[in-house]
């Protein structure tokens, strides 16, 4: 059914038009102009639904936190694509600026941090309480799940038994499985809210910096065969989305010598994913790969990077069906979600996107934090084919 197409409105609008105004940022000719005018259309709709309107979108929703507070999300990404596309004048319409003083009040709100609807942990807590935890359900923070034991040696790729507390081979103390997901939630809301000057929790709140500390504690990235499909993807996920919290998302270009665990991690799984499922291939993270390779500084002539465009264009002449003339070159299934089809249209977007970087990224704060990591990344850039021989 066509339903499949058109999502709700007050679901989606913020996130289409965050991902637009990207887009529109970084790519040039017709591309950015055909972005453009989707991003225009949506903002109108979005000024005028919520704006002039004032925040009545969100009454009688406070005794519903997650609710309330999720709402809010949705609107601050529709806010920064509007700081995005118009950083001088974005705030100075007076629906907009009377909006954002009430989104950024219930962000900034103490128990922001704890809210579910938010982030699910407190990085600043984990040496005491440890990295949010993959359960057995596979459902995001669940209590009634007992942890997912990591069943691979993170220092050597040695399979290890749930009873064993350290590796039999080199003697590395086992952990748990983290919670991917979680991690790319955090790491993605703290980056787009202090890009609207808001930190999540208040003044004393939680930083993409905090997210940056813990990040020694997430390595080594594993391969599909230790962790399994849905946890992979969601490490994928992660990766890719360090990477755009750090380039602006993808308005800046890195450094490769700074992250050579995430370098050599997607090139090693990008034939993978592009023969994921039997040859069907997984086009939300083949584009993403992509994207963040370029980011890294990947030619428009890398093996990796025409591999992966060369999948996209197959993907689509895939999905035609005779049939059905909405879905000609679409890289998605009349079966898939509303979300799956504009996220999946924007990873082949930006998989094929030639770029235009405004200059060196990380911001200056972003860059010191990540300073020591870097040698922890390349560390575990020189313990990968350990690990995929594991």
């Amino acid at each position: 059914g066509t339903s499949q197409f058109h999502g709700p409105f007050d679901r989606h609008a913020g996130d289409a038009m965050f991902l637009l105004a990207g887009v529109c940022l970084r790519s040039t000719g017709n591309v950015q102009k055909k972005a453009s005018s989707r991003w225009r259309t949506i903002a109108a709709i979005f000024k005028k639904e919520y704006a002039t309107k004032g925040c009545s979108t969100l009454k009688g929703m406070r005794e519903d936190p997650q609710l309330y507070e999720g709402k809010s999300l949705q609107l601050a990404e529709g806010l920064l694509s509007l700081k995005m596309m118009d950083p001088e004048k974005w705030d100075k319409e007076p629906g907009v600026a009377s909006l954002y003083t009430q989104i950024k009040s219930i962000l900034e709100a103490d128990d922001a941090v704890s809210s579910k609807a938010v982030i699910v942990f407190d990085p600043r807590k984990c040496d005491t309480t440890g990295l949010p935890m993959t359960t057995t359900t596979g459902f995001r923070g669940s209590k009634k799940s007992s942890k997912k034991q990591r069943t691979v040696c993170t220092h050597c790729g040695e399979d290890v038994q749930t009873e064993h507390l350290r590796c039999p081979k080199c003697g590395w103390v086992r952990r748990d499985l983290p919670s991917y997901a979680d991690i790319t939630d955090a790491l993605v809301w703290t980056f787009l809210l202090e890009a609207l000057d808001i930190t999540l929790g208040g003044v004393n709140g939680v930083k993409l910096t905090d997210m940056l500390a813990i990040w020694p504690e997430i390595y080594p990235y594993l391969p599909r065969d230790k962790i399994g499909d849905s946890i992979f993807v969601d490490q994928c996920y992660m990766v890719t989305h360090l990477i755009y919290a750090l380039s602006q998302y993808g308005t800046q270009q890195l450094q490769r010598d700074h992250f050579l665990a995430e370098w050599k991690f997607m090139r090693a799984e990008l034939p993978g994913m592009i023969e994921w499922k039997g040859g069907e291939g997984h086009p939300e993270v083949v584009g993403e790969f992509v994207d963040c390779l370029v980011i890294l500084g990947a030619t428009q002539d890398d093996v990796c990077v025409l591999r992966g465009r060369a999948y996209l264009l197959d993907r689509a002449s895939l999905c035609r069906h005779p049939n059905d003339s909405i879905l000609t070159g679409r890289l998605t299934r009349s079966h898939h979600t509303f979300f799956t089809h504009y996220h999946t249209a924007w990873c082949a977007a930006v998989g094929f996107m030639h770029h235009s970087f405004v200059g060196p990224g990380p911001k200056p704060e972003y860059r010191r934090a990540w300073e020591c990591n870097a040698e922890v990344s390349a560390y575990w850039a020189g313990e990968r084919a350990a690990l995929a021989r594991g």
